[in-house]
Formats: structure tokens, sequence, C-alpha cells
């Protein structure tokens, strides 16, 4: 039936499908999940009768490359011909397996087209297995777990949207415009907490940005790696993902040209204590947090723990046990940079020895300059 609609009219093989549901389900009673989990199985059988075919294949070769290096014989081309050994590459005959409706070969290329056209009608969810179908506009998605039948909206929604597991939708761009406003303001809540009266709106949205853009380059080279090393898959979605991610690369950037239009609150300047109220024994403390500044322009999370213990060790800085929050707050405005969360800074309970004896040879030359006797 899947093989006719598709050798007839790939293009119409959705609509196909969706006919033939409805006729089934008026002549048998055949449900959604009934008729799209039989044409599953049936892709299923194919797929795997492609790979047995694949296998042996590549068995047969390696055994030439066995029976020839008992020969002392050349056999490079067949490593070659490993190399490049494709599972598009099999055909299995069209006629006995369509009662000679038609001729020529079933290839693996045709099962994944017409598995993907049912993807767009209907998918149904292993609750075991990583996800990676598309959402498109009229798919179902059915859940045997919770035995509930979702729209793809719903389900990507669900499954990438949900309050306190906000994930990325690489399975369903749509979803990215949505995705960012709840994770940017799930990021400005948490930098606000910490800042309090010092947030600013404009600074945490560029460190917002900044993080976004490289988890999501993260994301993309990891799929690129997967591809590369996998040269015999055809791997349809993973090179949708790869849309999406740059998809998204490009929604950011825009947010990054829109920020220099928007208008932000800016920090309220009622500190208590600025950073030079926490130095001591420095002549020009001016002079100091400038140089400081300059001598750290990269350093970020237990590297900036490492110069903070450095300079309390060395009675330079001194707080109380309940300003460290303040403190953290005057060094990001000062170096007007990300510095690290103040939770990557504050939790961090040992500085690895390494660290510290980079940020005290960076340090010396600041102390030996400003540190009065």
């Amino acid at each position: 039936m899947m093989l006719t609609g598709y050798y007839k009219n790939p293009e119409l093989l959705k609509l196909y499908l969706i006919r033939k549901h409805k006729e089934a389900e008026k002549k048998h009673n055949f449900s959604l999940i009934e008729f799209y989990d039989n044409c599953n199985n049936t892709l299923e059988h194919f797929k795997q009768k492609f790979l047995s075919l694949y296998n042996e294949r590549k068995k047969e070769l390696y055994l030439i490359i066995s029976l020839r290096k008992k020969e002392n014989k050349f056999f490079n081309d067949i490593e070659r011909d490993i190399e490049t050994l494709n599972i598009n590459g099999f055909g299995i005959p069209l006629a006995p397996i369509t009662n000679h409706q038609f001729t020529g070969h079933l290839y693996h290329s045709d099962i994944e087209f017409i598995e993907n056209t049912i993807k767009l009608i209907f998918v149904c969810i292993d609750e075991n297995k990583d996800y990676s179908a598309q959402c498109n506009e009229g798919n179902f998605f059915y859940s045997g777990y919770e035995n509930e039948l979702y729209t793809g909206r719903q389900y990507f929604e669900k499954i990438y949207l949900s309050k306190g597991n906000l994930k990325f939708p690489i399975n369903f761009p749509d979803l990215i415009p949505k995705y960012y406003d709840l994770a940017l303001a799930e990021y400005l809540k948490n930098e606000k907490n910490i800042a309090s009266l010092f947030f600013d709106a404009k600074l945490v949205t560029i460190e917002f940005l900044k993080s976004e853009l490289k988890k999501i380059e993260t994301l993309q080279n990891g799929i690129e790696d997967f591809i590369d090393k996998n040269k015999s898959g055809t791997f349809n979605a993973k090179r949708e993902q790869l849309k999406y991610c740059k998809r998204y690369s490009l929604y950011l950037s825009e947010k990054f040209k829109d920020l220099e239009k928007t208008e932000f609150e800016k920090p309220q300047q009622k500190e208590t204590k600025n950073l030079e109220h926490f130095i001591i024994n420095i002549e020009n403390k001016q002079s100091f947090i400038k140089d400081l500044k300059e001598t750290f322009p990269t350093e970020k999370g237990k590297s900036i723990k490492a110069v903070i213990d450095l300079l309390v060790s060395d009675n330079i800085i001194i707080y109380g046990t309940k300003e460290f929050k303040q403190l953290y707050n005057q060094l990001r405005l000062v170096f007007d940079r990300n510095i690290g969360t103040y939770n990557s800074i504050q939790n961090v309970k040992e500085v690895d020895s390494i660290i510290i004896d980079v940020i005290q040879k960076k340090l010396n030359p600041l102390i030996i300059k400003y540190k009065t006797n």
C-alpha cells in the first residue's frame, strides 16, 4: 500500500496515506495509532533487510582483506570499498514484494522518505529512546506511556518548554522565539536575585546572548562531528537539526542588533560600599583597580575566586561575612564584563594549585607596586 502511493507520486504520499487511513478506519475500524503502527512495523522490517545486506557485504570485504594479507597481496582497494560502503547502495527487487506491480529496486532512501512522510502525520513516542523526530504542521504524537495523543506543537512545548526543564527546541524551530523569551526571563530573574540594586539588564542580556551563542555552537559542533564520524548514514534528522542551530544563531545575532536600540532601566546607584571600600593597605586605590582590571582581562569563575582569596590573604581585600555579594557586584561593575556567575565564584570551596600559581604570578607585580609597608 505504501509503495503504491510512493511510486505513483512521492509528493502526494502524505495525502495518499491519510486517505488510506480513513478508508481503513471506515472499513476495518482501524485507529490512527493501529494504522501507522502497522506501517512503521513494515518499514522497520525492510530497514533490517537493508542493514543485513550492508553487514553481509562488509563481512565479505573484510574476509577478502584477510585472505589477501595471508597471500601478501595488495588490499588498499578493498579498504577504500569499505570506507565508501553505503547502505543506499543496496537494492531489493520490487517485483516480488509488489505482486509485479512495479519493477526495478527498492532502496533504503525510499524507506526513509516514506518513514519521514509518516512522521509528518503521526509519531509513536518511545519513552526509553532519545527522541529526534521533527515536528511538522498537522502531525500527531502518541505517548504509550501516558496513553495520550498530542498535536506536534503540544508535545514539543511539553518536552522543551516545561517549567524548570527548559531546553533548546532543536526539533521544532517555530518554538525558538518562545524558548528565547522564557530562557532570557529565567536568566534575568536569577541574575537580578543575585545583583539586587546593582542589576544591569543590558549587561546581563549581553551575557545571556553570549552564553546562548556558545551553547548553540557546542551543540552544532557535536552534530557535525557525529555526522562526520558516521559517513555511511544519511542522518536527515541530524542535518535538519543543524539548520535549526544555524537559524537560532542568526536569531541571536538579530537580538544583539536590537539590543543597541533598546532602552534599559539603569541600575540603582545606592550601594553602601564601592570596590575601594573593600581595599586596604594600597596607596593609590583607583590606579590599583585599573591595573587589576587590565591584568585579568578574561578570567572568570574559579580564577576570579583565586584573585579574591589571594588579595584577602595578602591583607589587601577585606569583607564581612555577609558582604561577599556586594563585593562580587562591585567587581562585576568595575571589570564591566562577564566574570562568572555569583554561584560559580562564591560556591568554590577549593581552587586548583595550578590556577593559584598562575594568578599569584600575575598579582605579584601589582602587590609590589601598590601595597604599603
